[in-house]
Protein backbone atom coordinates (compact mmCIF):
# COMPACT_ATOMS: atom_id res chain seq x y z
CA UNK A 1 0.00 0.00 0.00
CA UNK A 2 1.36 3.42 -0.94
CA UNK A 3 0.18 6.80 0.38
CA UNK A 4 1.15 9.95 -1.49
CA UNK A 5 0.89 13.22 0.43
CA UNK A 6 1.22 16.46 -1.51
CA UNK A 7 1.46 20.06 -0.23
CA UNK A 8 -2.03 21.35 0.40
CA UNK A 9 -4.13 23.66 2.56
CA UNK A 10 -7.31 23.27 4.57
CA UNK A 11 -10.40 25.42 4.04
CA UNK A 12 -13.94 25.29 5.40
CA UNK A 13 -15.95 24.27 8.45
CA UNK A 14 -16.46 20.97 10.24
CA UNK A 15 -18.03 19.51 13.38
CA UNK A 16 -15.73 17.33 15.47
CA UNK A 17 -17.17 13.90 16.45
CA UNK A 18 -18.05 13.06 20.05
CA UNK A 19 -15.50 12.27 22.74
CA UNK A 20 -14.40 8.63 22.97
CA UNK A 21 -13.56 8.92 26.67
CA UNK A 22 -16.96 10.40 27.50
CA UNK A 23 -18.84 7.92 25.32
CA UNK A 24 -17.16 4.98 27.04
CA UNK A 25 -17.96 6.33 30.50
CA UNK A 26 -21.55 7.00 29.44
CA UNK A 27 -22.08 3.37 28.37
CA UNK A 28 -20.64 2.05 31.64
CA UNK A 29 -22.70 4.39 33.82
CA UNK A 30 -25.87 3.71 31.80
CA UNK A 31 -25.43 -0.02 32.44
CA UNK A 32 -25.02 0.50 36.19
CA UNK A 33 -27.95 2.95 36.37
CA UNK A 34 -31.57 2.02 36.84
CA UNK A 35 -33.90 2.84 33.95
CA UNK A 36 -33.33 4.34 30.52
CA UNK A 37 -30.34 6.53 29.69
CA UNK A 38 -29.91 8.51 26.47
CA UNK A 39 -26.44 9.19 25.07
CA UNK A 40 -26.55 11.92 22.43
CA UNK A 41 -23.74 12.59 19.93
CA UNK A 42 -21.93 9.30 20.82
CA UNK A 43 -18.74 8.32 19.04
CA UNK A 44 -19.41 5.06 17.12
CA UNK A 45 -15.73 4.08 17.10
CA UNK A 46 -14.54 0.49 17.43
CA UNK A 47 -13.51 1.13 21.04
CA UNK A 48 -16.89 2.56 22.03
CA UNK A 49 -18.80 -0.18 20.24
CA UNK A 50 -16.57 -2.66 22.06
CA UNK A 51 -17.74 -1.10 25.35
CA UNK A 52 -21.36 -1.58 24.27
CA UNK A 53 -20.82 -5.26 23.43
CA UNK A 54 -18.95 -5.95 26.67
CA UNK A 55 -21.58 -4.26 28.83
CA UNK A 56 -24.37 -6.12 27.11
CA UNK A 57 -22.70 -9.07 28.78
CA UNK A 58 -23.28 -7.35 32.13
CA UNK A 59 -26.99 -6.93 31.47
CA UNK A 60 -27.24 -3.68 29.53
CA UNK A 61 -30.25 -3.64 27.18
CA UNK A 62 -29.37 -1.65 24.08
CA UNK A 63 -32.59 -0.14 22.75
CA UNK A 64 -31.01 1.98 20.03
CA UNK A 65 -27.62 2.58 18.44
CA UNK A 66 -28.66 5.33 16.04
CA UNK A 67 -26.00 7.61 14.59
CA UNK A 68 -26.91 10.56 16.80
CA UNK A 69 -28.43 8.82 19.83
CA UNK A 70 -27.85 5.65 21.81
CA UNK A 71 -30.50 4.43 24.28
CA UNK A 72 -29.49 1.96 27.00
CA UNK A 73 -31.51 0.36 29.79
CA UNK A 74 -29.41 -0.50 32.83
CA UNK A 75 -29.26 -3.93 34.41
CA UNK A 76 -32.24 -4.60 36.66
CA UNK A 77 -30.19 -4.70 39.86
CA UNK A 78 -26.42 -5.12 40.00
CA UNK A 79 -24.52 -6.21 36.88
CA UNK A 80 -25.24 -9.79 35.81
CA UNK A 81 -22.65 -12.54 35.38
CA UNK A 82 -21.58 -12.74 31.70
CA UNK A 83 -22.46 -15.96 29.91
CA UNK A 84 -19.18 -15.99 27.99
CA UNK A 85 -15.65 -14.60 28.05
CA UNK A 86 -15.66 -10.82 27.58
CA UNK A 87 -13.43 -9.66 24.73
CA UNK A 88 -12.65 -5.95 24.87
CA UNK A 89 -10.91 -5.85 21.48
CA UNK A 90 -8.30 -3.10 21.43
CA UNK A 91 -9.90 -0.84 24.05
CA UNK A 92 -7.81 -0.33 27.18
CA UNK A 93 -10.44 1.85 28.85
CA UNK A 94 -13.11 -0.80 28.27
CA UNK A 95 -10.80 -3.48 29.66
CA UNK A 96 -10.17 -1.67 32.93
CA UNK A 97 -13.81 -0.61 33.33
CA UNK A 98 -14.93 -4.20 32.73
CA UNK A 99 -12.49 -5.50 35.36
CA UNK A 100 -13.92 -3.17 38.01
CA UNK A 101 -17.54 -3.92 37.06
CA UNK A 102 -16.86 -7.67 37.31
CA UNK A 103 -15.82 -7.13 40.93
CA UNK A 104 -19.42 -6.21 41.80
CA UNK A 105 -20.71 -9.67 40.84
CA UNK A 106 -20.86 -12.25 43.61
CA UNK A 107 -21.75 -15.44 41.79
CA UNK A 108 -19.32 -17.14 39.43
CA UNK A 109 -16.17 -15.85 37.71
CA UNK A 110 -15.82 -13.29 34.93
CA UNK A 111 -13.04 -13.81 32.36
CA UNK A 112 -11.82 -10.75 30.45
CA UNK A 113 -9.40 -10.68 27.52
CA UNK A 114 -8.66 -8.62 24.41
CA UNK A 115 -6.49 -8.49 21.30
CA UNK A 116 -2.71 -9.02 21.26
CA UNK A 117 -2.04 -5.45 22.46
CA UNK A 118 -4.56 -5.60 25.30
CA UNK A 119 -3.05 -8.91 26.41
CA UNK A 120 0.20 -7.02 27.05
CA UNK A 121 -1.29 -4.06 28.93
CA UNK A 122 -0.67 -4.10 32.68
CA UNK A 123 -3.62 -4.49 35.05
CA UNK A 124 -1.75 -5.59 38.17
CA UNK A 125 -2.42 -2.50 40.35
CA UNK A 126 -6.14 -2.64 39.56
CA UNK A 127 -6.28 -6.37 40.35
CA UNK A 128 -4.51 -5.75 43.68
CA UNK A 129 -6.98 -2.97 44.51
CA UNK A 130 -9.92 -5.31 43.89
CA UNK A 131 -8.39 -7.84 46.28
CA UNK A 132 -7.89 -5.09 48.88
CA UNK A 133 -11.62 -4.30 48.63
CA UNK A 134 -12.72 -7.90 49.17
CA UNK A 135 -12.84 -9.43 45.68
CA UNK A 136 -10.85 -12.10 43.89
CA UNK A 137 -8.69 -11.10 40.93
CA UNK A 138 -5.80 -12.73 39.12
CA UNK A 139 -4.03 -12.82 35.79
CA UNK A 140 -4.26 -16.17 34.00
CA UNK A 141 -0.58 -16.02 32.97
CA UNK A 142 0.54 -14.57 36.29
CA UNK A 143 2.02 -11.46 34.64
CA UNK A 144 -0.60 -8.91 35.68
CA UNK A 145 -2.00 -8.66 32.15
CA UNK A 146 -5.00 -10.07 30.34
CA UNK A 147 -6.62 -12.57 30.31
CA UNK A 148 -7.79 -11.93 33.87
CA UNK A 149 -10.34 -13.64 36.10
CA UNK A 150 -12.49 -11.66 38.52
CA UNK A 151 -14.98 -12.61 41.21
CA UNK A 152 -16.75 -10.35 43.67
CA UNK A 153 -18.49 -8.93 45.33
CA UNK A 154 -16.19 -6.27 46.69
CA UNK A 155 -17.43 -4.88 49.98
CA UNK A 156 -15.48 -1.59 50.12
CA UNK A 157 -12.59 -0.56 52.34
CA UNK A 158 -9.19 1.01 51.66
CA UNK A 159 -6.75 0.59 48.80
CA UNK A 160 -3.99 2.46 46.98
CA UNK A 161 -2.87 2.88 43.39
CA UNK A 162 0.19 4.25 41.62
CA UNK A 163 -0.73 7.43 39.76
CA UNK A 164 1.07 6.64 36.52
CA UNK A 165 -2.09 5.38 34.79
CA UNK A 166 -5.42 7.13 35.40
CA UNK A 167 -7.22 4.21 33.72
CA UNK A 168 -6.78 2.15 36.88
CA UNK A 169 -8.47 4.80 39.04
CA UNK A 170 -11.47 5.80 36.91
CA UNK A 171 -13.04 2.29 36.95
CA UNK A 172 -12.88 2.19 40.76
CA UNK A 173 -14.40 5.67 41.06
CA UNK A 174 -17.37 4.63 38.91
CA UNK A 175 -17.95 1.12 40.31
CA UNK A 176 -17.09 1.22 44.03
CA UNK A 177 -20.10 3.37 44.97
CA UNK A 178 -22.18 0.23 44.28
CA UNK A 179 -20.26 -1.71 46.96
CA UNK A 180 -22.14 -1.98 50.29
CA UNK A 181 -19.49 -0.13 52.33
CA UNK A 182 -17.55 3.09 51.80
CA UNK A 183 -14.32 3.01 49.81
CA UNK A 184 -11.16 5.08 50.29
CA UNK A 185 -8.54 5.18 47.51
CA UNK A 186 -5.11 6.74 47.91
CA UNK A 187 -3.23 7.58 44.70
CA UNK A 188 0.44 8.50 44.65
CA UNK A 189 1.50 11.23 42.17
CA UNK A 190 -1.60 11.10 39.97
CA UNK A 191 -0.92 11.75 36.27
CA UNK A 192 -3.48 12.49 33.54
CA UNK A 193 -5.67 14.38 36.00
CA UNK A 194 -8.10 15.74 33.36
CA UNK A 195 -9.33 12.18 32.76
CA UNK A 196 -10.07 11.82 36.47
CA UNK A 197 -11.87 15.16 36.54
CA UNK A 198 -13.95 13.88 33.63
CA UNK A 199 -14.82 10.76 35.64
CA UNK A 200 -15.71 12.83 38.71
CA UNK A 201 -17.89 14.95 36.45
CA UNK A 202 -19.83 11.82 35.58
CA UNK A 203 -20.23 10.96 39.26
CA UNK A 204 -21.74 14.40 39.85
CA UNK A 205 -23.96 14.09 36.78
CA UNK A 206 -25.60 10.87 37.99
CA UNK A 207 -25.81 11.76 41.67
CA UNK A 208 -23.02 9.61 43.14
CA UNK A 209 -21.55 11.02 46.37
CA UNK A 210 -17.80 11.30 46.69
CA UNK A 211 -15.09 13.48 48.18
CA UNK A 212 -11.53 14.05 47.04
CA UNK A 213 -8.54 15.70 48.68
CA UNK A 214 -5.84 17.25 46.49
CA UNK A 215 -6.48 14.66 43.74
CA UNK A 216 -4.69 12.25 46.05
CA UNK A 217 -7.29 10.65 48.30
CA UNK A 218 -10.78 9.73 47.09
CA UNK A 219 -13.71 8.79 49.33
CA UNK A 220 -16.67 6.99 47.76
CA UNK A 221 -19.87 6.42 49.74
CA UNK A 222 -21.11 2.83 49.52
CA UNK A 223 -24.61 1.55 48.81
CA UNK A 224 -25.27 3.94 45.95
CA UNK A 225 -26.52 3.53 42.41
CA UNK A 226 -26.21 6.06 39.57
CA UNK A 227 -29.28 7.77 38.19
CA UNK A 228 -30.22 7.39 34.55
CA UNK A 229 -29.40 10.38 32.37
CA UNK A 230 -29.95 12.21 29.09
CA UNK A 231 -26.65 13.76 28.05
CA UNK A 232 -25.00 15.09 24.90
CA UNK A 233 -21.41 13.95 24.53
CA UNK A 234 -19.06 16.90 23.87
CA UNK A 235 -16.83 16.81 20.82
CA UNK A 236 -13.48 15.07 21.13
CA UNK A 237 -10.50 17.35 21.74
CA UNK A 238 -8.06 14.53 21.01
CA UNK A 239 -9.51 14.13 17.51
CA UNK A 240 -9.63 17.90 17.06
CA UNK A 241 -5.87 18.20 17.64
CA UNK A 242 -5.17 16.89 14.13
CA UNK A 243 -7.11 19.47 12.06
CA UNK A 244 -6.20 22.24 14.53
CA UNK A 245 -2.47 21.59 14.21
CA UNK A 246 -2.75 20.76 10.52
CA UNK A 247 -4.30 24.15 9.86
CA UNK A 248 -1.93 26.01 12.17
CA UNK A 249 1.25 24.77 10.45
CA UNK A 250 -0.01 25.34 6.88
CA UNK A 251 -1.49 28.26 4.98
CA UNK A 252 -5.02 27.24 6.00
CA UNK A 253 -8.23 28.75 7.39
CA UNK A 254 -10.77 26.47 9.10
CA UNK A 255 -13.51 26.70 11.71
CA UNK A 256 -14.35 23.76 13.96
CA UNK A 257 -17.61 23.27 15.85
CA UNK A 258 -18.80 21.16 18.79
CA UNK A 259 -15.78 21.83 21.03
CA UNK A 260 -16.06 23.33 24.51
CA UNK A 261 -13.08 24.87 26.30
CA UNK A 262 -14.92 24.35 29.62
CA UNK A 263 -14.99 20.58 29.13
CA UNK A 264 -12.82 18.33 31.32
CA UNK A 265 -10.83 16.91 28.39
CA UNK A 266 -7.14 17.64 28.85
CA UNK A 267 -6.25 17.94 25.16
CA UNK A 268 -8.07 21.27 24.99
CA UNK A 269 -4.80 22.79 26.24
CA UNK A 270 -3.46 22.38 22.68
CA UNK A 271 -5.15 25.71 21.93
CA UNK A 272 -3.07 27.51 24.58
CA UNK A 273 0.08 25.65 23.51
CA UNK A 274 -0.31 26.72 19.89
CA UNK A 275 -1.10 30.30 20.88
CA UNK A 276 2.08 30.38 22.97
CA UNK A 277 3.96 29.23 19.87
CA UNK A 278 2.47 32.06 17.81
CA UNK A 279 -0.59 30.49 16.16
CA UNK A 280 -3.60 32.59 15.12
CA UNK A 281 -6.58 30.96 16.85
CA UNK A 282 -9.91 32.58 17.70
CA UNK A 283 -12.17 30.86 20.24
CA UNK A 284 -15.75 32.10 20.06
CA UNK A 285 -17.96 31.74 23.16
CA UNK A 286 -15.76 29.03 24.72
CA UNK A 287 -15.88 27.17 21.42
CA UNK A 288 -19.67 26.89 21.29
CA UNK A 289 -19.76 29.29 18.33
CA UNK A 290 -16.71 27.78 16.70
CA UNK A 291 -12.93 27.83 16.89
CA UNK A 292 -11.18 29.44 13.91
CA UNK A 293 -7.59 28.51 13.06
CA UNK A 294 -5.66 30.55 10.51
CA UNK A 295 -2.26 29.22 9.50
CA UNK A 296 0.78 30.72 7.85
CA UNK A 297 2.30 32.16 11.03
CA UNK A 298 5.90 31.83 12.17
CA UNK A 299 6.17 29.56 15.21
CA UNK A 300 8.60 29.78 18.10
CA UNK A 301 9.82 26.86 20.19
CA UNK A 302 8.52 26.40 23.74
CA UNK A 303 8.72 23.81 26.50
CA UNK A 304 5.55 21.69 26.78
CA UNK A 305 4.48 19.64 29.82
CA UNK A 306 2.54 16.62 28.50
CA UNK A 307 1.96 14.84 31.82
CA UNK A 308 -1.80 15.48 31.60
CA UNK A 309 -2.12 14.98 27.83
CA UNK A 310 -0.60 11.57 27.21
CA UNK A 311 -2.11 11.19 23.72
CA UNK A 312 -1.03 14.58 22.36
CA UNK A 313 2.81 14.34 22.10
CA UNK A 314 2.89 12.61 18.66
CA UNK A 315 0.86 15.31 16.90
CA UNK A 316 2.48 18.11 18.93
CA UNK A 317 5.89 16.83 17.84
Amino acid sequence: MKFIVEPSTLRGKAKIPGSKSNTTRAVVVATLAEGESIIRNPLPSWDCLSTVEVYKGYGAEVVSLDKDKWIIHGSSENPTLPKDVLNTGNSGTTTYMAIATASLIGEGYTVITGDHQIRRRPSGPLLEAIKDLGGEAFSVRGNGSQPVVIRGPISGGKTKLPGINSQWLSPLLINTPLAPKDTEIYVENLQEQPYIRMTLGWLKRVGLEYREENMETFYLKGGQRPKSFDYEIPSDWESACFPIIGAAITDSDITLYGLDTNDYQGDKVVIDILKDMGADIEVKNNGKDGIRIKGGKTFRGIEIDCSDISDAPPILA
